[in-house]
């Protein structure tokens, strides 16, 4: 498919034209019975193949060509609690919902299928390949139903995937009703009609069917909320009348009925025009009392409701890409908002991802803030009363008609043309047309036929937007424009189109991507792993012109510089350009602010992350960083580190030293660097008793002194110290402990024994034939008193006797 061809799948949603596509289909019951489900992925654990995993990968393949790896989490569980908090999985999940909303049967033409890296095994067989009707069956869901609203005959249709599932968790059971709402089908004349009915077109429709005598096509009963936009909420009304009137009354009403402790929940996504439908089914769901979880991507701006922001929608979630041109119509200088929470996502941020999830480049393909504010100021230039390309006039209300004092610009006074109100002279656009009447049915051209000299409707907003598309898609579609059907209009809206249209057309091809599910789902994804992702979706605030906000926040303009060729400002100096304020995030009515040839500020540096460099012995540290803007401008710093040890080393393991900077730039912050501190160095000191048992082994470091163990006790003998010095220890060393016998009276020979032997020996002493010394000697005082006495023998002679 050509980048031409794939930017007329968005040109034809474009205001509010939402894309890929998908038609009708049905499919039997899944014929289920609650089980045993561990995981709460909706697989019954006798055939999950993972019962402990709801986690699922695979490739979902869109209808746009595209092919992109998705994971997503099913968990039932996130159906019980506070609504308003937002789950990740079940955002996540909801991506799966809206992209295979797309539904065609049996996989055909653009078909939206998603194919499981590991085939599923469930309660219905085995699925490796699945459509939107087949991925909620195997979720568990039973009486899945795809329902179209093709048999009203008109062009407010759209198209459903439904089903429903009992869950039980923490005591509690409640009836889950999935309602996944598919987007605009390219090929549907009718629904791109639906898209463009705002709901200011009406009245000339009617009246034009009227004048006719054919009945109103344009008028309907089922536009329910006449602040929501007419095409959105006539198929919210109808795809719930289905709901409650068919749906809820065969398949879940009996299950209530039956057991009144159960509840009911209601999970409602979609992409694009699926989106805006579901975001108001889901506000209907709402004001009644039921309990909802939304989940909608790309959604359109549906509704002029001033209490769209309030708590109770603070259950729908919508995820919008910035870089996405749908979401931002119609326009908010109508008044529109959508109801509930909107997380607005810059895309860009993932171009990478996104190529390596789908194949598809994204940088250069999207729309830069720069281009958005200026294709809305386009918009609001045409649109806008007495407004030109110099000087944007106030926009008027949604549902009024612009006047124009055509006599006073581009008209021929000759003719008679000076004159006001809609009245006034009109002219084609300069050789500018839409598709031919074969080529659409006619329903291009009857815009054409409707616009006749004096009912204003080619002065209306939504006119406007429509012969903006009809360009645009002509482009796309290569056809000889001098030759198309040609639009009526006043001739000074003739003239801001002719100055325009170019500027706006070209941006044709870069519509597509950011608004693909492909990419939706890659920043879904991206957001939930960033942390926090409910805090990105906050409530659209809401201004009238009178300045009464009914509790809203009041709208602060920010301004955006658009800099002239060759006067870009740079990170230093200012450049050279126009200021405006689109207020494009922001429901108002309120006077645009233009300014031309003024000072833009400089940009400032942007810097990239820092770098640092230590010296050798990390005495210290050099920072650096450049600006990405620039990478001639540099910031270096070099501090000098401190050192300080975390972990002191041991005989056995290494120490931790760390050497800490703190820079003066607090972009540098404080950084350091550990360092290990090698394991001590010692000698071996063992402590051993007198008869070699070992009593203590020390490591001790160099020069140090080792502790002495507590010496043994050895019988009849006393410790008298060791036998070396470790005080100061250089060498591995053994040290042994010494020990004198203890005194034994009449011992002479120290056997330890006083017997008849020691007398012999005792005797030869006293006669001086045998020498005694030491410990012998003291012993031989038996008595003790005047050292060795003959009388010595006489007392251990009689000792002996006696014992």
């Amino acid at each position: 498919m050509t980048i031409l061809k794939r930017a007329l799948s968005v040109i034809l949603v474009l205001l509010l034209v939402l894309v890929p596509c998908i038609a009708e289909a049905g499919l039997s019951r899944a014929g289920r019975t609650q089980a045993a489900d561990s995981d709460y992925d909706g697989i019954p654990d006798e055939f999950d193949i993972a019962p402990n995993s709801n986690t699922f990968t695979g490739q979902m393949k869109s209808g746009h060509d595209g092919t992109t790896t998705v994971s997503f989490t099913m968990d039932f569980r996130s159906f019980f609690g506070d609504g308003t908090v937002y789950h990740p999985d079940l955002a996540t999940v909801s991506v799966m919902g809206s992209a295979l909303a797309y539904y065609v049967p049996d996989y055909g033409t653009g078909a939206t299928y998603f194919t499981y890296d590991t085939a599923q095994t469930w309660a219905g067989g085995t699925a490796s390949k699945v459509d939107g009707m087949q991925l909620m069956q195997v979720l568990g869901f039973e009486d899945v139903k795809d329902f179209t609203l093709d048999s009203y005959g008109d062009d407010d249709i759209c198209e459903m995937v439904i089903g429903h599932r009992t869950v039980e968790y923490g005591g509690e059971s409640k009836i889950v009703v999935a309602m996944w709402v598919r987007g605009t089908e390219p090929t549907s004349q009718e629904e791109w009609s639906s898209n463009f009915h705002v709901g200011d077109l009406v009245r000339f429709f009617d009246a034009y069917d009227s004048a006719a005598g054919k009945s109103p096509r344009q008028s309907n009963d089922d536009w329910t909320r006449k602040t929501n936009h007419r095409g959105f909420d006539v198929c919210a009304t109808r795809l719930l009348r289905y709901l409650d009137t068919y749906y809820l009354d065969e398949f879940v009403d009996p299950e209530l009925d039956a057991d009144p402790a159960l509840s009911l929940t209601f999970w409602l996504t979609g992409h694009s025009r699926g989106a805006a439908v579901a975001n108001l089914m889901a506000s209907y769901l709402i004001d009644r009392g039921e309990d909802v979880r939304a989940y909608t991507f790309a959604a359109p701006y549906n509704t002029a409701n001033t209490e769209a922001s309030a708590e109770k929608y603070d259950c729908i979630f919508n995820l919008v890409n910035s870089n996405d041109f749908v979401p931002m119509l119609p326009m908010t200088d109508w008044g529109f908002t959508r109801f509930g929470k909107t997380a607005n996502v810059d895309a860009s941020r993932y171009s990478s991802l996104i190529k390596t999830a789908t194949g598809e480049t994204y940088d250069g393909n999207y729309l830069t803030a720069s281009d958005m504010n200026t294709l809305l100021g386009k918009f609001i230039c045409i649109t806008g009363e007495n407004a030109d390309r110099d000087n944007p006039g106030k926009i008027l209300g949604w549902r009024e008609v612009y006047v124009y004092h055509c006599g006073h610009d581009h008209a021929d006074e000759t003719n008679g043309n000076y004159q006001s109100t809609t009245f006034c002279k009109k002219q084609s656009i300069t050789n500018w047309g839409g598709p031919t009447e074969s080529g659409y049915n006619g329903y291009a051209v009857r815009l054409r036929k409707y616009s006749y000299w004096n009912d204003g409707i080619c002065e209306t907003p939504a006119y406007c937007m429509q012969v903006l598309v009809e360009l645009m898609v002509a482009v796309a579609n290569g056809e000889t424009l001098s030759g198309a059907s040609t639009f009526i209009t006043s001739n000074k809206l003739a003239d801001k189109f002719d100055f325009d249209k170019w500027s706006l057309i070209s941006y044709a091809t870069k519509l597509t991507e950011p608004h693909f599910m492909d990419t939706y789902s890659v920043i879904q994804a991206q957001i939930n792993q960033e942390g926090d992702p409910g805090a990105r979706f906050t409530t659209l605030g809401f201004y009238t012109a009178s300045g009464q906000n009914g509790g809203r926040p009041i709208h602060t303009h920010t301004y955006t510089y658009v800099p002239y060729e060759g006067h870009e400002p740079t990170c230093t100096e200012e450049g050279f350009g126009y200021r405006c304020c689109l207020c494009s995030e922001v429901n108002s009515d309120y006077y645009d602010d233009y300014q031309k040839n003024v000072p833009i500020p400089a940009l400032g540096h942007e810097w990239g992350e820092p770098s640092f460099e230590w010296t050798a012995d990390n005495a210290s540290c050099t920072a650096a960083r450049v600006c990405t803007r620039d990478s001639g401008h540099t910031e270096t710093e070099t501090a000098a580190s401190v050192y300080s040890v975390v972990t002191e080393p041991t005989f056995t393991s290494p120490g931790v030293g760390r050497y800490t900077v703190v820079f003066q730039n607090e972009a540098f912050g404080e950084r350091y660097v550990e360092v290990e501190i090698p394991k001590l160095v010692g000698f071996t000191v063992t402590f051993l008793s007198w008869d070699g048992t070992v009593l203590s082994v020390q490591t001790v470091e160099a020069g140090g002194a080792a502790t002495a163990p507590e010496p043994p006790e050895r019988d009849g003998y006393s410790f008298v110290g060791w036998d070396g010095d470790f005080s100061n220890v250089n060498a591995d060393i053994t040290i042994t402990a010494l020990y004198e016998r203890n005194a034994l009276p009449g011992d002479v020979n120290c056997d330890g024994a006083v017997d008849f032997e020691d007398v012999t020996i005792l005797s030869a002493y006293i006669v001086g034939s045998r020498e005694l010394t030491g410990q012998g000697l003291l012993n031989a005082d038996f008595d003790g008193v005047d050292g060795v006495q003959p009388v010595d023998i006489s007392f251990l002679y009689n000792y002996l006797m006696n014992n």
